[in-house]
């Protein structure tokens, strides 16, 4: 019984590494910050986003609980979206700004926008 209970456990915790973001994806924001559309592609925890006037930039990939982190190297920039929408072809993204803390120190979205997988 206790070996059923530890093996339960382990493949509970197997399933859960298991789901990370792979390939590579199509970025749309919301009207008015469509200087920021590109592709971003997906390798292990790491990803590269290219910009659609060509800047690349780099950064890597944070799995928390119920939620997915992008952090942007060498900037105050996240995205985030549920972890759950990962299986999804089309995923909904904020943006935050971490620099800048609302007046209960939460974190604001200042924009957004969807991952559309393409490959």
């Amino acid at each position: 019984m206790k070996s059923l209970i530890f093996i339960s456990i382990l493949s509970f915790f197997f399933i859960q590494q298991q789901i990370q973001l792979n390939g590579k994806y199509k970025m749309e924001y919301e009207e008015g910050y469509t200087s920021q559309n590109g592709t971003i592609e997906f390798k292990n925890n790491s990803y590269s986003r290219k910009l659609s006037n060509g800047k690349v930039i780099k950064g890597n990939v944070v799995y928390k609980d119920f939620d997915v982190q992008l952090n942007d190297y060498k900037s105050n920039l996240r995205m985030d979206f549920l972890k759950s929408d990962i299986q999804k072809d089309t995923i909904f993204f904020g943006t935050k700004d971490l620099s800048e803390k609302s007046i209960n120190d939460m974190d604001m979205t200042i924009y957004a926008g969807k991952l559309i997988r393409v490959k």
